[in-house]
C-alpha cells in the first residue's frame, strides 16, 4: 500500500525535532489523522512484482479506473467506451433504462455525503481528481453493456471492434489488479439498467471470467460464492479459492506462525525426482478447483490447468492482490508456490504434461520460468495451504519400497528393457567369472 506523505506531515515532524518545541505543537501532531485505510480492495503493484513482468500489469486497450486514466493511447478508446453507453441506456435495446436513471445513480454513487467516500476507500492511494464520478460512470457503463453483448450477439453492432479483433486484449485488461472499479458500483449500474428480473450481474460476469480463464472452473449455475466479490479480479479469486474454502474440514490451512513454530516447512521434491522416488503423478479428474491438489496412497493428483497466453498475467494479478488485500487466504498464492516446487526444469513441466496436468499451448520454457519466479521477493505465504500434503509426500518419499517399485516400473516397463537388463546382468557375471579365473591362475 502505498503512503503519500505530503508537506503537512513534513513541517509537523520537523517541528517536532526542533529545541523550542512546545506542547501545542505535540498537540497538533498527535492529532494529525494517519490512518490508513483497511477497506482498500484495489491496489498499486508493488515495484518487485511489476521489475519481473510489467506487461502482466498493464493495460494494453482500455483504462478501467483511475490508475491509468491518464495515459493517453488507452484515452483514445473513450470514445468506444461513449458508445457502449450510448447502447447501454437506449430505449431500442433496453427498455428498462432511462438517462434520467443514470444521472440519478451519478449524483447517489458520487456524492461526497453519500458514497463518495466509499468509493474512494476502494483504492489503496489518493484517486487523481482529473478522474471523476462521469469517468467511473462511464467505465462502470462499459463493462456492463459488454457483459450483455458478449451474451446477446443481437447487441452486438457489425463494426464493433471488440468482438472483431480486440476482445483478447479485452480480456486481459479486465483481469488486471489496478483495471478495476468497485463492484457495488457495477452492481448499481446494473440494477438501473437491467433491473432485478433476469440474470444477476455475478452470473453474468462469471460467465465472462469463464472464457477467459477456463480453468477456473467456473460453474454456470448453481449457488455463487458466500462472500461478496470486491472488483471482478476479486470474483475470479472466490471461485477459485471457494471450493477450498467451503472444504476445510478436509483440507489443511496453517498459519504462517504455527509452520514457524515447527520448524518450518520443507518443499516438496520436483516432478522428476518424485517419480524417481515412487510418487505416481497423476491428473484429478473430479476437481471444483485448480487448487484441490491431493496426495493418497502414493498418489499425488493434481487438477488440469489450461496455460495459454494470459495464464501468466491472470496468477500474477491474483498472486498481488492476495499480498495486498487485509485478511485475504493465500489459496493462489499457495499453489504458485507448490508448483514451483514440482516445476523446477522443462523436464520436470514436460513430465506433468504427459500425465495430463497441463494443457499447454505455450512454450514449457517460459511455463517454467514462470512458476520457478511467480512468488517475487518479499512475498508472504501468510497460510500455507498444502503444508499437510508436503509432509505426506516428503515422508513418503524416504520409504525404500516405493522407490525400487519405481526402479522396477521405470526400467522393466517393456520387452526391450527387460532383454537389455538380462544381457547387461549375464555379461557383467560372464566379467566376474572371468576376472575370478585370472586371479585364481
Amino acid at each position: 500500500m502505498e503512503i503519500t506523505i505530503d508537506n503537512t506531515y513534513r513541517n509537523r515532524i520537523l517541528r517536532l525535532v526542533n529545541t523550542d518545541v512546545n506542547s501545542r505543537d505535540i498537540e497538533n501532531f498527535m492529532s494529525l489523522d494517519l490512518s490508513t485505510s483497511m477497506t482498500g480492495c484495489i491496489f498499486k503493484i508493488p515495484d518487485i512484482p511489476r521489475s519481473q513482468n510489467e506487461n502482466s500489469y498493464v493495460p494494453i486497450t482500455f483504462s478501467i479506473g483511475p490508475w491509468h486514466y491518464s495515459n493517453p493511447k488507452l484515452r483514445a478508446y473513450d470514445k468506444l467506451k461513449t458508445r457502449y453507453l450510448r447502447d447501454l441506456i437506449s430505449k431500442d435495446r433496453n427498455p428498462l433504462a432511462t438517462w434520467k436513471q443514470l444521472e440519478l445513480s451519478k449524483a447517489e454513487l458520487f456524492s461526497v455525503k453519500v458514497n463518495g467516500k466509499k468509493v474512494q476507500e476502494c483504492y489503496s492511494s489518493h484517486v487523481d481528481q482529473g478522474y471523476d464520478g462521469c469517468d467511473l460512470l462511464l467505465d462502470g457503463c462499459f463493462i456492463i453493456e459488454l457483459l450483455l453483448k458478449f451474451q446477446d450477439q443481437n447487441r452486438r453492432d457489425p463494426d464493433d471492434p471488440v468482438f472483431s479483433y480486440m476482445l483478447h486484449f479485452l480480456y486481459h485488461d479486465l483481469i488486471l489488479l489496478e483495471n478495476q472499479i468497485p463492484w457495488f458500483v457495477l452492481e448499481d449500474i446494473f440494477v438501473r439498467t437491467c433491473g432485478n428480473n433476469g440474470k444477476p450481474l455475478i452470473w453474468h460476469v462469471s460467465a465472462l471470467l469463464k472464457r477467459i480463464f477456463p480453468s477456473a472452473f467456473v460453474p454456470t449455475g448453481g449457488n455463487p460464492p458466500s462472500q461478496q466479490p470486491k472488483h471482478i479480479l476479486d470474483l475470479l479469486r472466490l471461485w477459485l479459492v471457494f471450493p477450498i474454502e467451503e472444504a476445510k474440514g478436509q483440507n489443511t490451512v496453517v498459519q504462517v506462525d504455527d509452520i514457524e513454530t515447527n520448524g518450518g516447512w520443507k518443499p516438496i521434491p520436483p516432478a522428476t525426482v518424485l517419480r524417481k522416488a515412487g510418487v505416481k503423478i497423476k491428473r484429478k479428474l473430479e476437481a471444483k478447483s485448480i487448487l484441490q491438489v491431493t496426495f493418497q496412497n502414493g498418489y499425488l493428483e493434481i487438477p488440469c490447468l489450461e496455460f495459454r497466453q494470459g495464464t501468466e498475467d491472470i496468477f500474477r494479478n491474483l498472486v498481488c492482490l492476495e499480498q495486498c488485500l487485509t485478511n485475504c487466504p493465500h489459496g493462489i498464492t499457495s499453489y504458485v508456490t507448490l508448483m514451483g516446487c514440482l516445476i523446477n526444469t522443462a523436464m520436470d513441466f514436460n513430465l506433468l504434461r504427459e500425465a495430463g496436468i497441463f494443457d499447454n499451448w505455450m512454450n514449457p520454457e517460459d511455463v517454467t520460468n514462470f512458476f520457478n519466479k511467480a512468488i517475487y521477493p518479499g512475498a508472504y505465504v501468510k497460510d500455507y495451504y498444502y503444508l499437510e500434503l508436503s509432509e505426506q509426500v516428503n515422508e513418503y518419499c524416504k520409504r525404500s519400497w516405493p522407490r525400487l517399485r519405481a526402479i522396477y516400473r521405470n526400467e522393466f516397463t517393456t520387452p526391450w528393457a527387460i532383454i537389455s537388463q538380462v544381457v547387461a546382468g549375464f555379461l557383467f557375471i560372464l566379467a566376474l567369472l572371468q576376472t575370478l579365473f585370472t586371479i585364481m591362475k
